[in-house]
């Protein structure tokens, strides 16, 4: 049986990936490798399942809905990351964010396929899953997409720190130097951080990649702070808002009585 043949490719392929994920961060050259492995696979197929003649539309529907799937959802994934790893500009942070935008986009346009494949709709198999039908490889190219989006999500995990600030730098730092020096310093003395174990630099270095500060010195800063009459002015400003706050919620309840 056709299904049968298709069972003993789909291993082969799989056996022969054993070693490293599929969708985990890999070189260029092992994609293009498994990619041909799939090319090399399919001819063995192609020509079966032109002349093959199903016994009866279960067999039909099971094939192209269940059976085939599993196996050219690889062809669709690893033609995917080859086409994006090797088109991927020098230097470009946002670029992968952007090919996930793009995979978010795709996803709503078969959203119609995508709802029946996640509900396990059956209704409409007749239509969707026979030789002649137009969609026939839909799942294969919805299992693809699934495995591209752990692709993608592995991909931005390994990124540093920095390069995922560049694509999500929605928040930034307004206040003034020595304000921003304040609420470093006063994060440490309280040892709330790493139970006490981060030092003003490291404290200073993260809250400045994540707050998009340009802070040269932090212990200069400190040292300025310092110096002043009142070397809590920001935090003081905090307390009083917070009160503030609280006394305004206060109100809003007394009023409702």
């Amino acid at each position: 049986m056709l299904a049968e043949r298709l069972h003993i490719v789909t291993r082969k392929f799989e056996d022969a990936c054993l070693g490293y994920p599929h969708t985990k961060p890999m070189s260029i050259l092992l994609i293009k490798e498994r990619y041909d492995l799939f090319l090399q696979l399919t001819t063995e197929l192609a020509g079966i399942e032109q002349s093959y003649r199903f016994q009866n539309s279960e067999e039909e529907i099971s094939y192209f809905k269940s059976a085939k799937p599993e196996f050219y959802k690889y062809g669709v994934y690893y033609e995917r990351i080859l086409d994006l790893e090797s088109h991927k500009p020098l230097g470009d942070h946002k670029y992968y964010s952007r090919k996930r935008k793009s995979l978010t986009e795709e996803s709503v346009q078969i959203m119609e396929f995508l709802t029946y494949y996640r509900t396990g709709g059956t209704l409409r198999d007749e239509e969707l899953f026979i030789k002649a039908a137009n969609h026939r490889d839909i799942y294969s190219l919805i299992k693809a997409l699934e495995m591209l989006e752990k692709y993608l999500d592995n991909v931005n995990d390994k990124r540093s720190l920095e390069e995922k600030i560049a694509d999500n730098a929605t928040l930034r730092w307004t206040g003034t130097q020595a304000e921003f020096a304040e609420m470093v310093n006063s994060l440490q003395l309280m040892q709330v951080l790493n139970n006490g174990e981060a030092s003003t630099s490291d404290i200073s270095e993260y809250l400045s990649t994540m707050l998009n500060v340009e802070i040269t010195d932090i212990h200069k800063s400190t040292h300025e702070i310092m110096q002043r009459k009142e070397p809590a002015r920001f935090m003081l400003k905090a307390v009083e808002a917070l009160r503030k706050k609280q006394l305004a919620l206060f109100e809003k309840i007394y009023n409702k009585k």
